[in-house]
Formats: structure tokens, sequence, C-alpha cells
């Protein structure tokens, strides 16, 4: 019974070895050639994504600049020679408001194509893996 067991075993290795000894190699040039086209791919993403990082990051330090000068605007007031008229006070009040909606806008877009980039490399990386077991 255990001679059998290890005859079957052995008759199950070695089909499997037949199977992949007749499997067709890869064409090592065409895995080559796809292997750079992903990379490239995948540095360009790599590169708008770090692009649009440091414009993140300079869009949120002018947000942060802003919301501290309007932070500061009420804690300290110290009244000018001549007051200012209300309607000046208002327009410059809507003006930074304006400003500090306009900045979350952007950094929500950036965000949002900072995202769409990372779903967009997901495939990438993967095609990649697959190409790197394949070679």
């Amino acid at each position: 019974m255990r001679n059998r067991s290890s005859l079957l075993l052995l008759a199950g290795v070695m089909s499997i070895q037949v199977a992949f000894a007749q499997a067709p190699a890869p064409d090592i040039a065409a895995v080559e050639a796809q292997t750079r086209r992903v990379e490239v791919a995948l540095v360009r993403l790599q590169a708008e994504q770090q692009s649009l990082y440091q414009q993140f990051q300079m869009i949120q330090g002018l947000r942060d600049g802003l919301l501290r000068e309007m932070q500061q605007a009420t804690q300290i007031y110290t009244p000018e020679a001549t007051p200012p008229s209300y309607d000046e006070m208002i327009a410059r009040r809507t003006g930074r408001e304006d400003r500090l909606n306009g900045y979350t806008d952007e950094l929500d877009r950036l965000y949002d194509r900072y995202r769409e980039i990372e779903d967009l490399k997901r495939p990438l990386l993967e095609e990649l893996s697959a190409l790197a077991r394949a070679r």
C-alpha cells in the first residue's frame, strides 16, 4: 500500500514536470518591453502625484496663514487712526472668506486627483508584479 501511494505520488510529480517542460516559455523580450512600458507609466504617475503633493502643501500653507490672519484679526483689535468704513471692512472680510473657500476647494480638488492617480497606479503595480513573476 505504501509503495503504491509512493508510485502514484511519483507519477503525479513526473506529470507536473512534463507539463511544465511542455509549457511555452514566455517571450523574455516581450516581457521586458512590457515591464519598461509599465515602469515608465508608473514614473509619470508618481511624478504627477509628487507635483500634486507639493501644490497641496503650498495651498495648505496659504490657507493656514489666512486662517491665522483671520483669527488674529478678531483677537487683537487696535483701532486705526481713522476707522475704515463699514463697506471696506465687509469687503475685506468677504475677500478673505472667498480666498479661504477657494483654497479649500483647491485642496479638495488636489486630494481627489491624488487619490485618482493612486487608483491608476494599483493595476500597474499588479501588472508589474505579474511581469516580474513571468521572468
